[in-house]
């Protein structure tokens, strides 16, 4: 094997680190985004119970705050 061979192959395995360092980042993104997304759906949950809660009951509503 030549040293051109051989500079050709090295890079090629670098292309495929890199190539597979970005899918790895991607997916972690894709996964905190999810959680972030599960979060605010949690969260509007909650408030629509407690918007609910005060418009049936306004006294109930102050002593859960």
């Amino acid at each position: 094997m030549n040293r051109l061979e051989s500079a050709s192959e090295a890079l090629e395995i670098q292309y495929q680190n890199v190539t597979s360092s970005l899918s790895t980042i991607k997916d972690a993104d894709v996964a905190k985004e999810s959680s972030n997304y599960i979060k605010a759906q949690i969260l509007q949950q909650a408030s629509a119970t407690l918007l609910s809660t005060a418009n049936q009951t306004p006294s109930l509503a102050l002593n859960l705050i």
